[in-house]
């Protein structure tokens, strides 16, 4: 028998269950010229054109079968790359939060971080050492800072722009762009957030660190934080003596 030469479309359902993919034949000839129309489809459906002579069954259920497969294997494999890859940034990404009661009111913790960091060097002469205005206004959004500490019986340099500045909440954001353990190979990403407020009869100073390490193996800065809180703690101490 002769085949007819007409445009045939096929349905594949990606809609899997105990039966088999379900295809759907619909020849288009001038005897047939209506379409399928936009019901006739869901949207996880997949459509195979054909314009030459209509394949056999068995052809077209083995080509099809192998599309359905490579697909949702493709689509498997992405989805799980991905989950991957968001467990890996979560992992490399990480916030420390402490909480430091002080005696002195907010605002003279805040102007003295912005306006007058030389002075820590003072309060705290075991911990920092120097505080260089490198470049801008001093206390001004953009200025870049060079901090002169030592931790953990090393002398270290950290370079830090003033990222975001709030007067009203006492709040002042550093941005460590360049220091010893970003040149050590510890952290991509560095910085300190200090905000200082009133709870009830207190005040209080939340130090927040956010930083994205360069590796799984890197550890959490629970040691830095240990260290700026016993700072904060010496300035407080200073301050409370006169």
């Amino acid at each position: 028998m002769k085949r007819q030469n007409t445009d045939l479309l096929f349905l594949a359902s990606s809609n899997f269950s105990s039966s088999p993919p379900r295809f759907q034949q619909c020849p288009r000839s001038s005897k047939n010229p209506k379409s399928p129309s936009s019901e006739d489809f869901t949207a996880t459906d997949f459509i195979f054109t054909s314009s030459s002579l209509q394949p056999t069954s068995e052809d077209f259920t083995a080509t099809v079968s192998v599309l359905v497969i490579n697909f949702f294997t493709a689509s498997v494999q992405q989805s799980l790359n991905h989950q991957s890859k968001h467990k890996q940034i979560m992992a490399l990404s990480g916030k420390l939060i402490g909480y430091i009661e002080i005696c002195k009111k907010g605002d003279v913790f805040h102007d003295l971080f912005r306006h007058n960091p030389n002075d820590i060097a003072i309060m705290s002469p075991d911990k920092i050492h120097a505080c260089e205005l490198v470049d801008g206004d001093r206390g001004a959004v953009g200025s870049l800072v060079h901090w002169h500490y030592t931790h953990e019986g090393k002398k270290k340099v950290d370079k830090a722009i003033i990222e975001a500045v709030n007067e009203e909440n006492h709040m002042i954001v550093f941005d460590v762009i360049e220091g010893s353990d970003l040149k050590d190979g510890l952290y991509k990403t560095f910085k300190v957030i200090l905000h200082t407020e009133k709870k009830g009869d207190a005040q209080v100073i939340t130090l927040t660190l956010e930083f994205e390490k360069l590796d799984v193996s890197v550890p959490w800065p629970t040691s830095f934080m240990d260290w700026f809180c016993h700072m904060l703690k010496d300035i407080d101490g200073h301050g409370s003596q006169h």
